[in-house]
This record gives structure tokens, sequence and C-alpha cells, in this order.
């Protein structure tokens, strides 16, 4: 992603993604990305807390891009 896009600053971080937020540096617009069907795990409370942690977190002009899976049948993912 970073070849095809040099103008994004890129930056991983390895945290709990729920509890571990404040972990991110904030000084620059930022765009969250959720990827995989991780959410998909959590139960409902997990969920609503992830989200009002997040929100906490997040600032004036930053995006959240939530990447979510369709339900699929065991053979599906035991391929893949």
């Amino acid at each position: 992603l970073a070849d095809e896009f040099p103008m994004l600053k890129i930056q991983g971080i390895v945290a709990d993604f729920i509890y571990q937020l404040n972990l991110i540096p904030k000084t620059e617009k930022i765009l969250f990305c959720f990827f995989g069907s991780t959410i998909g795990n959590l139960n409902t409370t997990g969920i609503k807390e992830f989200m009002k942690l997040l929100g906490e977190e997040m600032q004036e002009g930053d995006s959240f891009l939530l990447g979510i899976d369709m339900i699929k049948d065991s053979a599906v993912l035991e391929k893949a």
C-alpha cells in the first residue's frame, strides 16, 4: 500500500485494538482502518465498548473505515 501511494503516511500499531487506542499519535488527520471480520468476534457489548472508545479517541477531521465480511460456510473458510 505504501509503495502504491507514497503520499500516504502509514503507521501500523500493535496493541489491543479495544483498550489501547490511546497509543495512536494525534498529530494529523487519521483514517482509522479496521479490516477483516474481527468485529464479528465481539459480542454486542464489546462492539459498543469499542465504538464508544474509538469515538472518544477520534478528533474532528478523522475518518473510520470498517471492513466487514459475510457469513461464510466453514468449507469456504477452511479452503482459504
